[in-house]
């Protein structure tokens, strides 16, 4: 879970400047403003101090995380732009995997055997949502070059 933060805090924080299509800075923005949701969401959750059921916080981020996918699947935008998007896509389906690890940790506290065969499937998960986070930024990367989009030099 440090690691998703951790993602949300270096990942495509997006400051844009457009020379050219505007209906690809458009694309691009609404990409990334629902990824920024999704990072604000994560980032209320996992600083809950209170964080009375956390299984039942994390279902709520999955359940919130799905609907941005759902958001992010209808999002037209230029042809050259699918790959971009089903990056997007496919890295909050990896984000959902983290949490679904962890929630399957949490169930097992008490059973050491299985807690182990769930910790090694959390850091599989996490593994797996760095590498489609690297993907979205090489994919952002190449749509704003075709697009002459000027990216923020934090990507």
């Amino acid at each position: 879970m440090k690691t998703i933060k951790f993602i949300a805090l270096v990942t495509i924080l997006v400051g844009l400047i457009s020379c050219g299509d505007k209906n690809a800075l458009v694309f691009n923005d609404k990409l990334v403003s629902i990824q920024k949701e999704v990072f604000k969401k994560i980032d209320v959750v996992e600083n809950d101090t209170i964080q009375t059921d956390i299984t039942k916080q994390y279902q709520e981020l999955q359940k919130f995380v799905k609907g941005k996918i759902q958001e992010l699947k209808v999002i037209d935008g230029p042809a050259d732009g699918e790959r971009f998007k089903q990056s997007m896509i496919d890295y909050m389906d990896g984000i959902n995997a983290v949490y679904d690890a962890s929630i399957n940790m949490l169930k097992e506290v008490g059973n050491a055997e299985k807690l182990g065969m769930y910790k090694d499937e959390f850091t599989q998960m996490q593994t797996n949502a760095e590498k489609l986070e690297e993907k979205v930024i090489k994919e952002q990367k190449i749509f704003a070059g075709k697009h002459n989009i000027r990216l923020d030099k934090d990507l």
